[in-house]
């Protein structure tokens, strides 16, 4: 479990930032502030974390930066005991992962609402799934939206060979006509 954020330097907002009274973490934590205070900031030091990533760090060099990156958050281990995990140079000394961070990358990965998460998406949240039986549905739904397109893009250009090779005016809307009678007809046999 996290127990503190002790220092951060020149990781986006927190240029040297040192820890001044209780901040400690509980099991559970909610962090909320004005835009542009490090939110998404802290929650990318703490994805990097979790996930052993340095680039999601290094990706957010503070601006006018005059150290080098460096984090260092105190964690309670399997034994209860209070230990202290670093960022420098060479990325984490060590990680931890049994923690959850519920933002929009988590959103994105979990929840499908038929829509790609962003700002403007957020208002439709109404209109999602949740879970590992959601996703592998996103996934089948993205699927086979790609092979509309696949299949869009052959009738294209299966549409475009037969007006070279025919000609006599014939349009491409002619060639889909043509193709939807075709359907029209199948569908009347059976």
């Amino acid at each position: 479990m996290i127990l503190k954020v002790e220092q951060i330097s020149s990781v986006g907002k927190f240029r040297d930032f040192k820890a001044k009274g209780d901040i400690a973490f509980n099991p559970f934590t909610l962090i909320y502030a004005d835009n542009g205070c490090g939110k998404t900031t802290l929650v990318s030091i703490l994805r990097s974390l979790m996930n052993n990533d340095a680039t999601i760090i290094r990706k957010r060099l503070s601006t006018n930066h005059r150290t080098d990156q460096a984090v260092q958050l105190f964690v309670k281990d399997n034994s209860g005991a209070k230990v202290s995990i670093t960022f420098g140079k060479t990325g984490w000394k060590s990680s931890i992962d049994n923690f959850e961070i519920f933002d929009t990358h988590f959103v994105n990965e979990n929840i499908y609402s038929g829509f790609e998460i962003s700002d403007e998406h957020k208002k439709k949240l109404h209109q999602f799934v949740v879970g590992a039986q959601g996703v592998a549905i996103k996934n089948k739904i993205l699927k086979n939206k790609q092979n509309k397109e696949k299949k869009k893009q052959e009738l294209d250009k299966i549409a475009k060979q037969i007006i070279s090779k025919v000609g006599f005016g014939l349009t491409e809307n002619d060639v889909k006509l043509f193709i939807k009678i075709k359907k029209y007809e199948q569908v009347r046999k059976q």
